[in-house]
């Protein structure tokens, strides 16, 4: 849903440079995500790469955006990461679309395969995937947001949020040579916040 508040490109200039830098790209953001058309993805950026550190990604304004996204917000600082991608970082071209989706209320395919917890697609209860989201690089043309069948126009740098673990959501095609560069914040909200700030509504409540 769009939230009209953006953040300063002053915090988000550094990664979009960063990320630009296609050697960059090819040495550190190489995974290919289940879309449509190219695009290559880097998750779970919350935990640091040493790697990556020293070839110069802006971890400082990475932690900066995702407290500013907390606070616009009205959630804890305590609220618990998504462990299944994270924050991710995604690089996309002419072409790309994401298809409707759901994503995982629970751990489904983290980095630690110990974690990996035996749930049924569409579990839902003590927590909900909730991802913000916002747009460094807005292609020309398409790019937007799909969530439950409407498309949100959204600005370059404005914060969306996503329920991706309740509402379908996927994107529409990228169009032009302007690539869609996206930072995405992901957290299991507590089901009592969602339904308190009146994001989620259970089926149970009238």
């Amino acid at each position: 849903m769009n939230s009209g508040y953006k953040i300063s490109s002053s915090k988000t200039s550094p990664i979009l440079e960063w990320i630009l830098d296609k050697n960059n790209r090819d040495k550190h953001i190489t995974e290919i995500p289940e879309h449509n058309g190219m695009a290559v993805v880097k998750d779970n950026l919350q935990i640091p790469s040493v790697v990556m550190y020293k070839d110069g990604f802006p971890y400082k304004d990475l932690y900066d955006i995702s407290k500013e996204i907390l606070s616009f917000y009205q959630l804890p600082d305590s609220i618990r990461i998504e462990p299944n991608y994270g924050y991710m970082l995604c690089y996309s071209e002419n072409g790309h679309w994401v298809h409707e989706h759901n994503d995982p209320n629970f751990y489904y395919e983290g980095p630690d395969e110990s974690l990996i917890e035996n749930k049924p697609d569409g579990y839902l209860n003590e927590v909900i995937h909730t991802r913000f989201n916002l747009l460094i690089s807005k292609p020309t043309k398409g790019g937007n947001p799909v969530i439950c069948d409407q498309e949100y126009d959204v600005e370059e740098n404005e914060v969306w949020r996503c329920l991706a673990g309740f509402d379908k959501h996927g994107t529409t095609k990228v169009e032009g040579s302007k690539p869609r560069i996206i930072l995405s914040f992901g957290f299991f909200v507590p089901t009592e916040i969602a339904i308190k700030n009146s994001w989620y509504k259970p089926n149970n409540i009238e």
